[in-house]
């Protein structure tokens, strides 16, 4: 379900929001803003504490059933922010790790783009940002086992980083075990990486 809230009165849209929640739905809210700082929220309280207490506690409602929430500036904007966390993943360790970057959403990770193509196509990178150079390799047990796999997998590796790229890699049993731990290694690993850059 996807609810964009950016009016008080939306309460036919928290009905239905609180429904799909309690149905297990998938629940994207988007809004120009997150309820800590919802400038109408100021304009509600002119007319009275009361309302202004009630739409908070609404809107709160509303969030905290969220898989994920948005803060774009337009419904489109926000639907096309929709599409991007909504990549056509090949495996199910990156989908574990996606669905905890879409948790987390870290700052240091802003931009990560998932099956990303480099080399006009040659290669795809699992997870990167492309600005930073900075990729996020995925190695499952049956695409990277056998000797063959392992032998490319060096080769890939070795030309990606003389392109400047700077790759972290995890196993599939890290990702399997703890996928959010994964995703705060990787942005700590993005920010060690942006520390470390000389300043032009």
């Amino acid at each position: 379900m996807f609810a964009w809230l950016d009016d008080l009165t939306a309460y036919g849209t928290l009905v239905e929001i609180g429904y799909a929640k309690g149905r297990g739905k998938t629940i994207v809210i988007a809004a120009p803003e997150t309820p800590q700082t919802f400038g109408w929220l100021s304009e509600a309280s002119e007319v009275g504490i009361g309302i202004a207490d009630s739409a908070t506690n609404d809107l709160w409602f509303a969030f905290s059933c969220a898989s994920s929430t948005i803060a774009a500036a337009t419904p489109l904007e926000a639907l096309k922010e929709v599409v991007r966390l909504s990549p056509n993943l090949e495996s199910p360790i990156e989908q574990a790790f996606w669905g905890a970057y879409v948790q987390q959403m870290p700052r240091e990770l802003n931009g990560l783009e998932a099956q990303h193509p480099v080399f006009g196509g040659r290669y795809r990178i699992d997870f990167a940002l492309p600005k930073q150079k900075i990729g996020i390799e995925l190695d499952g047990y049956a695409w990277h086992s056998s000797p063959e796999a392992f032998t490319r997998d060096r080769a890939r590796q070795r030309e990606l980083e003389l392109d400047g790229w700077r790759i972290v890699r995890f196993s599939g049993s890290e990702i399997t075990k703890d996928a959010a731990d994964c995703v705060r290694q990787a942005a700590a690993f993005a920010a060690s990486i942006e520390r470390d850059r000389p300043t032009p």
